[in-house]
């Protein structure tokens, strides 16, 4: 089992990347209708735009990272999920039946309704 320092290192960690990828992707986008040139600096798919996102969101994570009361919470969170009992994969595939069970069911009886208030709205019009 991982200690509770590690997890929260991979959860920032994991966490810039995805900020990053969106950043990433946010930045080409306003650099296309600014009509600012992308430039590759290690190929076509590592552009400036790829690098600002890349510094921005690590450096943010590492800033949160250190942080003196964000840290502790994180730490806080992850002691807090390791106490959680989750659920088995038996009970979530039978929640999972029941809800898409109980969504096909209902999506049936208000598509009824559906063409029972259409035929007599068309009869009364």
């Amino acid at each position: 089992m991982q200690s509770v320092g590690s997890l929260v290192a991979l959860g920032f960690i994991f966490l810039s990347l995805a900020v990053s990828f969106v950043l990433s992707h946010t930045l080409h986008w306003v650099f296309l209708n600014l009509g600012i040139i992308d430039t590759p600096i290690l190929g076509d798919r590592f552009t400036l735009t790829t690098l600002i996102a890349a510094a921005v969101s690590f450096g943010t994570g590492f800033l949160l990272w250190r942080n003196a009361t964000v840290n502790p919470m994180a730490h806080e969170v992850v002691a807090e999920l390791k106490k959680v009992t989750w659920p088995t994969g038996e009970e979530t595939r039978a929640a999972t039946l029941v809800v898409i069970v109980t969504s096909v069911v209902v999506s049936l009886v208000l598509g009824f309704f559906d063409l029972g208030f259409n035929w007599v709205i068309n009869r009364i019009f």
